[in-house]
């Protein structure tokens, strides 16, 4: 490896745009601090979201993917200042769920 290559590794993540003090705190508090400790990270666990259930398969309290049509339009409740919940009804062939979204506007424009 090059020196120059070497050099460019050793430096300090906030010389990749985008990375100003605030952010880099971010990165310090997962150990990082140069490019090549950014780089040379990776997460300790990931989510499969590859198996899709169907509706009647499914678990509460579980993580998991599904597929389903809304059937309603989206519902907004201010629950209290700064959490709104967005909920419509989802349905595939197997059955009907409510879906969730906490502070989600966006779930009613697509909805």
């Amino acid at each position: 490896m090059s020196s120059e290559i070497k050099d460019t590794l050793k430096k300090s993540i906030m010389n990749i745009k985008g990375v100003g003090e605030a952010r880099a705190r971010l990165f310090q508090k997962l150990g990082i601090f140069s490019i090549e400790d950014l780089i040379t990270h990776f997460p300790y666990d990931y989510e499969d979201r590859s198996c899709i259930k169907k509706i009647c398969r499914l678990v509460e309290g579980e993580s998991c993917t599904f597929e389903g049509i809304i059937m309603s339009k989206v519902t907004e409740r201010i629950i209290r200042r700064g959490l709104t919940l967005y909920q419509a009804y989802i349905k595939d062939d197997t059955g009907t769920i409510i879906g969730t979204w906490y502070n989600q506007p966006i779930s009613k424009k697509y909805c």
